[in-house]
């Protein structure tokens, strides 16, 4: 029988893909699962171009809370070619929302870097031993109308950039023990919901997560 993570991936495209006919972009969603089960979706609030830190680490810090141990993370992105890369196909990639605010774009010239839209996907399960990363990119076909997702391309050391050792961190965190631990009063995390609330995101929880959140609420209420 399938699980929520085992589906996470096609949900997570699935929403993609709409948005690109929709609206030719791609708004980040965070996926998080505590083993199996589905903790929470969160479709990340509007940030300015490369500011995507404070968003995520909001979404991130309900996710610990939750004790989620395997995190997706799929976005919009833009890809820059690295230095000395114009004609090749090494790139690094930002991610963006459709509401990214970014200045102008700069006509194209023969000496101008192109910068291609695509879709980034992010991937830590840390209920696997040991701890697995995948990342994941695929070029936006920019010239189909309306736009769709292309080539499929598996990238190395995910691990190794900033989202990818902020997901890592957080699922790996229900591995660790004793005083390394987190603790998580159910109070803060019941405020770190409202907060993420608050701030923009779209947030989804199952009914049995939402069932704790209340709980805890009621026992709570400030």
């Amino acid at each position: 029988m399938a699980t929520a993570w085992d589906d996470a991936e096609h949900l997570l495209l699935d929403a993609a893909d709409q948005d690109l006919a929709r609206i030719g972009s791609v708004t980040p969603a965070l996926l998080a699962c505590a083993g199996s089960g589905l903790r929470m979706i969160a479709w990340l609030r509007p940030f300015a171009e490369g500011a995507y830190h404070d968003p995520l680490v909001e979404v991130l810090s309900l996710a610990l809370g939750l004790d989620c141990d395997r995190l997706m993370l799929l976005s919009g992105a833009r890809l820059h070619p690295l230095e000395g890369e114009e004609q090749g196909d090494r790139y690094s990639a930002t991610p963006r929302t459709p509401h990214t605010q970014h200045a102008p774009s700069t006509p194209r010239t023969p000496s101008t870097p192109s910068v291609r839209p695509a879709v980034l996907l992010h991937a830590v399960d840390a209920a696997a031993a040991p701890p697995r990363v995948r990342t994941v990119l695929w070029h936006v076909d920019r010239d189909a109308e309306p736009p769709r997702r292309g080539q499929r391309e598996e990238l190395a050391g995910g691990a190794d950039s900033w989202i990818g050792r902020a997901l890592w961190c957080t699922a790996t965190a229900t591995g660790l023990t004793g005083a390394r631990r987190p603790r998580h009063d159910p109070g803060a995390v019941v405020a770190q919901a409202r907060r993420v609330v608050r701030l923009g995101h779209d947030l989804y929880v199952p009914p049995d997560v939402h069932l704790q959140l209340l709980q805890a609420a009621s026992r709570d209420p400030c």
